[in-house]
């Protein structure tokens, strides 16, 4: 289900009602399981926590507001722009990725819960190999803090 929150480019992977309850329940499970006398870790439920806030956050703006468009240049495949023209004639105002909240919400719930801050930063660009990401991570971090 984690590999599943963080995914990309399949909006609709998981529904929103299995999203919320898996919020839900493993929000319970990790506050019963953190005041437990067992040693055990809170960085992987903390980051699936603000996985799966992020990730229900953009499903729900996923639902508002449609799909997001495609990318405007694909200079590497210029034939199908006309394609993805007619398919996709007014892009949305504002381009939700839920995969990409998620990402967010995982930085967010892991810098202002456990005040970490350049650690959440490594830790998550080792996990996407994605530098584009990287203001979207610091904005978050920044924002929970």
């Amino acid at each position: 289900v984690v590999r599943n929150l963080l995914v990309r480019g399949a909006p609709l992977v998981l529904p929103m009602s299995t999203v919320a309850a898996f919020l839900l329940g493993y929000f319970l499970l990790a506050a019963c399981c953190s005041t437990a006398w067992i040693p055990g870790g809170l960085l992987v439920p903390m980051m699936c926590i603000g996985a799966a806030a992020g990730r229900l956050y953009g499903m729900l703006w996923h639902s508002i507001l449609g799909p997001a468009p495609p990318f405007k240049a694909m200079p590497w495949v210029p034939e199908l722009q006309p394609l993805l023209q007619a398919l996709y004639p007014t892009p949305s105002p504002l381009p939700m990725e839920p995969g990409i909240l998620a990402f967010a919400g995982c930085a967010a719930f892991l810098s202002g819960s456990g005040s970490l801050v350049m650690f959440v930063l490594v830790l998550l660009l080792e996990v996407t190999l994605e530098p584009f990401l990287i203001p979207v991570i610091l904005i978050s971090i920044l924002s929970a803090r």
